[in-house]
């Protein structure tokens, strides 16, 4: 299924209206139109929904060999592939945001589960995957924390922060 992305609303086909109430966990406003090529307005991402939970296998076989060297591509767990504009991704991000907060990688840290998370984690000195993360996941990650669904990122950050309160008073 595939979902044009702009900046206030995300377009999907009329034909696929049955996926826009799971789409609306997503994307806040979908509008729904007969023809996605003949749209006039600005698009951002291209984002295709894999409900048949395919989206590692169909990237690897046709979207990396014909789109890779133009655009930035991420799979996300098994139901997304996102399609952006060459050098657009989490890394980019956490480093423009370093930058302009004048914080180094060494002082920074971020958490992942999945491959739109693999350049956010090598930008960064402090990386971890949840335990619920995609098993190939750990070759990103210096370390690892409890599932999502065990509070595993909340965990580190409440270490962090008393480590960081100890450490102020003494």
């Amino acid at each position: 299924i595939i979902i044009l992305c702009g900046l206030e609303t995300a377009y999907i086909s009329a034909h696929n209206r049955k996926y826009k109430d799971f789409l609306h966990n997503y994307y806040s406003n979908i509008e729904l139109t007969d023809n996605l090529g003949a749209l006039n307005c600005s698009i951002d991402k291209v984002t295709i929904y894999f409900p048949n939970k395919n989206s590692k296998e169909v990237n690897d076989k046709l979207i990396i060999p014909y789109f890779d060297e133009r655009y930035s591509i991420t799979v996300s767990d098994t139901i997304w592939i996102d399609i952006m504009n060459k050098g657009v991704d989490k890394g980019n991000a956490m480093r423009l945001l370093g930058d302009h907060l004048s914080i180094s990688k060494s002082e920074m840290m971020a958490f992942g589960d999945t491959y739109n998370d693999i350049e956010l984690l090598k930008s960064v000195k402090f990386s971890y995957i949840v335990a619920n993360a995609s098993k190939d996941m750990e070759q990103y990650a210096k370390y690892r924390t409890k599932s999502n669904e065990e509070f595993g990122v909340i965990e580190v950050l409440m270490k962090l922060i008393s480590e960081k309160r100890r450490n102020k008073n003494l």
